[in-house]
């Protein structure tokens, strides 16, 4: 499925921006662009609260496709986990 969303942090993250947008998960792909689709900055900062602030708005504003979005949460993810 070209541009799908494939792995879990993308996954969880698309349940998200759906929830979000009000939109049914299976729109969401990969490429979308968080703004691109109707996504506001009211919607952004309410996702970053969502993502309990593991990522700043300005942040979210310079990686607003779900598959960078997916990529730099994932990154931290794993960063944590070494630190511990």
């Amino acid at each position: 499925m070209t541009g799908g969303v494939e792995y879990g942090y993308e996954r969880k993250l698309a349940a998200l921006w759906a929830e979000t947008l009000g939109v049914p998960v299976e729109r969401i792909r990969r490429g979308d662009n968080f703004f691109e689709i109707g996504g506001t900055s009211r919607a952004a900062a309410r996702l970053v609260v969502a993502l309990e602030r593991r990522l700043s708005v300005a942040e979210f504003a310079r990686t607003p496709t779900l598959a960078q979005m997916a990529d730099l949460l994932e990154r931290r993810g794993a960063d944590a986990g070494q630190r511990k």
